[in-house]
């Protein structure tokens, strides 16, 4: 017999099992958060699968991850985390049952502020994790993603990280276009319900005015002295975001005559979302006269 088909056979074999190989070789990447994902929507281009833990609506203080969510992270090679509360309980889990599982904090080396004393989470002495509201510390954060997927995918190297400084100079941008924006308003109050706005408050001399208290909804005295203090402020506006229950705002605002205002701090279009906000915030503490 002629001993030609043999290797035909071989030939087609390994072209039948190179294509799976490729693609399970396919970068696969967790991040924490929607801000995060569009990180590496940016740098990435779309030559990764991402994996977004808390998801739209998903509270991040409160979050506990899906079986379903667990599961597929055990394709993932790379986790970028970011320091909020959900990670503290279940990155020992999660790592636990994945060694092999690569952790980048993208929150390390940023500075950080003191979360309000009458405003926060449920652990006190813990710095403000909201790092990303600041866009100077998203540029920031950009140039350390490229970096990473650098170092997990060394072909895309340069893709990554020319992406990421792309990404740097237009953060870069967009901080200064706000800051010219809400510089008629500095040293402004603004209130929230939950204080995920002081890294953007202090980039632009603002302060916001939480309305939660240490994880909680305030009681009637607490509350009382929160209408005095935006009311002294002149608010008017109350910011809220979809992650959170809406009820003592509603108070709030009724007692001052104020908005109703939705900011989101965990939307994925992060350049376009805190253009928005930040209009928001700029036209609720412009001056009456300057509204009319």
């Amino acid at each position: 017999m002629s001993p030609r088909p043999v290797p035909l056979l071989l030939a087609a074999a390994v072209l039948l099992t190179a294509t799976p190989v490729a693609a399970s070789e396919r970068l696969s990447v967790a991040v924490s958060l929607l801000p995060e994902a569009f990180l590496l929507d940016r740098v990435a281009a779309g030559g990764i699968e991402t994996l977004v833990l808390v998801g739209p609506g998903d509270n991040e203080a409160t979050y506990s991850p899906s079986p379903a969510k667990l599961a597929a992270l055990d394709n993932a090679g790379l986790w970028f985390t970011i320091d909020v509360p959900f990670e503290d309980a279940w990155k020992p889990r999660i790592l636990r049952d994945r060694p092999e599982l690569k952790v980048v904090n993208l929150a390390d080396g940023l500075p950080r502020r003191p979360i309000e004393n009458h405003g926060g989470h449920d652990h006190a002495g813990a710095p403000d994790p909201h790092v990303w509201t600041d866009p100077r510390l998203m540029a920031r954060m950009a140039l350390r993603v490229g970096e990473a997927l650098g170092e997990e995918d060394p072909a895309g190297a340069e893709g990554y990280r020319r992406r990421a400084r792309d990404l740097h100079d237009e953060l870069l941008s967009l901080h200064r276009e706000l800051e010219q924006l809400l510089a008629p308003v500095a040293g402004g109050t603004f209130i929230v319900f939950h204080p995920s706005w002081g890294y953007f408050a202090d980039a632009y001399n603002l302060r916001q005015l939480p309305i939660e208290t240490g994880g909680h909804e305030p009681g009637p005295r607490a509350l009382a002295d929160l209408v005095n203090t935006g009311r002294a402020a002149g608010a008017r506006a109350v910011f809220v975001q979809p992650q959170f229950s809406r009820r003592s705002a509603r108070a709030v605002a009724q007692a001052l005559g104020a908005d109703i205002v939705e900011a989101d701090p965990l939307a994925r279009d992060y350049i376009d979302n805190l253009r928005q906000v930040a209009r928001r915030v700029a036209a609720a503490l412009a001056p009456a006269e300057a509204t009319e």
